[in-house]
């Protein structure tokens, strides 16, 4: 079965979450976040933009995430990983710089051998003027 052609585009691992449009964890948006074509755009601050999914992190260390972002904010940008229902915690957050351009940013989850529906907060990545945009998340 000889198989000739070409192919364009981005192929997800078994440990990607999210990939330029590629949607593996299903995640779920509020309004301040929307998941468009290649990309999720991330258009407020200030810890209400979130995506919700149930992610499994047995096995995994770190919780990774790749963005663009075009501002900077007034105080110091974080990432917040968190369970969600009545008896929701943190499980995670990690800083990251607070400059202009694109960014990876890798959360230590090593102490969250959980599988949970969890909600995922940006602080300081977008102004609605201003989106951000998340390429890739992946655990690793």
């Amino acid at each position: 079965m000889g198989l000739t052609g070409t192919f364009e585009g981005y192929v997800p691992t078994v440990s990607d979450l999210y990939l330029r449009g590629n949607n593996i964890a299903r995640f779920e948006s509020n309004g301040h976040v929307s998941l468009d074509a290649g990309q999720i755009t991330v258009k407020d601050t200030g810890g209400s933009s979130a995506l919700y999914g149930t992610i499994n992190f047995v096995g995994y260390s770190r919780f990774n995430i790749e963005f663009y972002r075009g501002i900077v904010y007034r105080y110091q940008p974080e990432i917040s990983i968190s369970t969600l229902g009545s008896s929701g915690y943190t499980i995670a957050s990690a800083e990251y710089p607070n400059t202009i351009g694109n960014h990876t940013v890798s959360v230590d989850i090593s102490s969250a051998q959980i599988s949970a529906r969890v909600g995922i907060a940006t602080y300081g990545m977008a102004y609605e003027s201003k989106p951000a945009a998340i390429y890739r998340i992946w655990l690793s």
